[in-house]
C-alpha cells in the first residue's frame, strides 16, 4: 500500500493537523506497519473515509471493517494512512492509473518466495490468471476468500496466485486458516511496489499473454457468481483481452 509522493503532496502532508509517531504500544499496529516497512522513525498521519484527520485509535477501529491505502514518503519518513470508501471499491477500471502498469502492459514475473514450492517462477502465460494482493490482518482480504475459493473450484481452467508483503510465517498461517489452494508469494514488497499496489485487497486479472487486463478494487464479493460477473465486466471493458472463442 505505497504511493510515491510528489512535491505537491509533501505540502499536503505538512499541513495535516493530526500525526503520531510509530505505535510502539500497540502490537497489532506495530506488526502491520513493520510488514509494510514503515520503520519506527516514521511519522504517521491518519485520515478517515472523508479525508479528515483522526487519531490512531479511531483509525484502527475503522480499519477493522474496511480497506485502507497508504501514501509513503521514503525521504521524509512520513506516511498517510486513509480509510477507503467501500462505495467506490466494487470495480474501478479507471483506477489503473494508480498502478505503475496500465491495461495491456506485461506483468513483471512473480517473486520466487513461494510457500511450500521449489524456487521457480509462477507462469503467467497460457491462461487467464487472477492474482490476489493481500495481507494477513486485512479484513477485506479475509472477507473475499470464500468467493475466491468457490470461484477457483468452478474454474480450473484459470490460474490463481496470492501475493503479500507478509513474511513466510504470517502468509503460511493465512493460507492454512483460509484454505488457499494456489501458490502464495510472501515477502513481496518490492514486487508490490513495482506494480504500484496501494489498496488492499486488490485483484489483478492477467491475460494468457501475461498482460494486465484490469485491477479490481472491490468490497468482498458475496459469491463466486458475483466475482465471475466482475471479471467478465473487466474482460469486456478491455476487448483486446477477450479470448477469440
Amino acid at each position: 500500500m505505497k504511493l510515491s509522493l510528489r512535491p505537491r503532496q509533501l505540502v499536503f502532508l505538512a499541513a495535516l493537523a493530526i500525526s503520531s509517531v510509530y505505535a510502539q504500544n500497540d502490537p497489532q499496529m506495530r506488526s502491520m506497519l513493520e510488514a509494510m516497512h514503515l520503520d519506527p522513525d516514521y511519522t504517521l498521519s491518519y485520515l478517515d473515509m472523508a479525508g479528515k484527520p483522526v487519531d490512531e485509535g479511531r483509525f484502527m477501529q475503522l480499519a477493522k471493517s474496511g480497506s485502507f491505502s497508504v501514501s509513503k514518503n521514503t525521504v521524509a519518513h512520513t506516511a498517510v494512512l486513509r480509510i477507503e470508501d467501500p462505495k467506490n471499491t466494487k470495480i474501478d477500471l479507471a483506477s489503473a492509473d494508480k498502478l505503475h502498469l496500465v491495461p495491456g502492459e506485461p506483468m513483471p514475473p512473480l517473486p520466487r518466495t513461494i510457500l511450500g514450492k521449489p524456487a521457480h517462477s509462477i507462469e503467467l502465460r497460457g491462461r487467464y490468471t487472477l492474482i490476489s494482493a493481500f495481507f494477513s490482518d486485512c479484513t477485506g482480504c479475509i472477507e473475499e476468500i470464500p468467493a475466491l475459493n468457490a470461484y477457483a473450484k468452478q474454474h480450473p481452467e484459470m490460474g490463481f496466485a496470492s501475493i503479500t508483503f507478509d513474511g513466510a510465517d504470517d502468509a503460511a498461517r493465512f493460507t492454512r486458516e483460509h484454505h488457499l489452494a494456489w501458490p502464495v508469494v510472501h515477502d513481496a514488497q518490492s514486487w508490490l511496489d513495482q506494480v504500484g499496489v496501494q489498496l488492499y485487497p486488490t485483484l489483478l486479472l492477467v491475460d494468457p499473454q501475461g498482460r494486465l487486463v484490469a485491477p479490481l478494487r472491490m468490497a468482498a464479493p458475496s459469491s463466486a457468481r458475483e466475482l465471475a460477473q466482475l471479471l467478465d465486466q473487466a474482460r469486456k471493458a478491455n476487448p483486446r483481452h477477450v479470448d477469440p472463442s
